[in-house]
């Protein structure tokens, strides 16, 4: 009797286990294959969400989306990631590249990380003076190379006469 009605408790408040997240992973024990799964798929749907919604210059939804992602797993490359796009569209560069460069450790392979993180490097050198740099060594190299056919063109009419 006490196992029946400990499962039904289950299926009557499953709902609200949806709807609260625990505080942190790191004081619960090992979760179910089910429950994980679970999780994973939350954590997907809020990424995907968050996403559109820092793309779309909602940052105050996308707060609370984060939060509810932390409280699902905080060490998740999702995570990381969506802070760092939050800090990032807040212009808030330093802080943006702490979080990116802990989703890189937690997934060396994750590609918008490194392109955000890519992004962020390329502000921090100044990407116009970067320009303005390649197109004074571009010239340079054209100016090398112009008086380089400049002299074999004069050396090559010198050995004529």
């Amino acid at each position: 009797m006490f196992l029946f009605l400990f499962f039904l408790s289950g299926i009557l408040f499953a709902n609200e286990e949806d709807e609260s997240f625990p505080e942190s992973n790191q004081d619960q024990v090992p979760l179910s294959p089910t429950d994980a799964a679970r999780r994973k798929i939350q954590i997907t749907a809020l990424n995907t969400e968050t996403v559109n919604l820092i793309r779309a210059n909602n940052l105050s939804k996308a707060s609370i989306n984060i939060d509810k992602i932390k409280k699902l797993d905080e060490n998740s490359v999702e995570y990381h990631y969506l802070k760092g796009s939050y800090l990032y569209a807040q212009g808030r560069y330093p802080q943006s590249k702490n979080s990116l460069l802990k989703a890189i450790q937690i997934h060396s392979s994750h590609d918008p990380s490194y392109y955000l993180l890519g992004m962020i490097l390329f502000k921090e050198i100044n990407g116009q003076s970067l320009w303005n740099t390649f197109k004074r060594r571009w010239n340079f190299l054209i100016t090398i190379r112009f008086i380089e056919s400049t002299w074999h063109w004069l050396i090559l009419r010198l050995e004529i006469f």
